[in-house]
């Protein structure tokens, strides 16, 4: 199987960070902190999902953090924002406005790997990213762009 040039860059990009941190914010794709207010990951999503990408969320709460330390899992962030299902529109907010508008935690997925030891997380999300991508892309796809 041959991967495209952009998502090599995205997958090294990843790697890298991910090395480098061991627990950054990287998002479109990681959703592991407690949201009070919008944080860059959630402005990146919403910009990520006005412009038709695909979003994907990777709790690494198990990731140690430049002190060593591992942290609690987050909430899931999409559950803050609502889509319409008839055009590009994405808003904050805690219920749905009328029965166009979804939630985005329905359709957005999120993955907590099931390692509890840094190197395994890591691990984990290194071997199935390219697919959660993938996938992200078919279920952007289904929606207004």
């Amino acid at each position: 199987m041959k991967i495209s040039p952009v998502k090599v860059n995205f997958y090294r990009a990843f790697s890298l960070l991910l090395y480098k941190t061991k627990m950054n914010m990287i998002e479109n794709i990681l959703a592991n902190l407690k949201i009070e207010r919008l944080n860059p990951m959630q402005e990146a999503s919403i910009n990520a999902w006005k412009e038709g990408k695909g979003i994907v969320g990777i709790y690494v709460h198990h990731l140690k953090d430049f002190n060593g330390e591992q942290s609690i899992k987050g909430n899931n962030p999409f559950k803050l924002f609502y889509i319409d299902r008839t055009y590009n529109y994405i808003a904050e907010r805690n219920y749905p406005v009328d029965g166009n508008e979804i939630n985005l935690s329905e359709i957005c997925k999120t993955y907590n790997p099931p390692y509890k030891i840094s190197t395994n997380v890591y691990d984990y999300i290194k071997e199935h990213i390219n697919e959660w991508v993938e996938e992200a892309i078919r279920i952007r796809n289904q929606y207004p762009k």
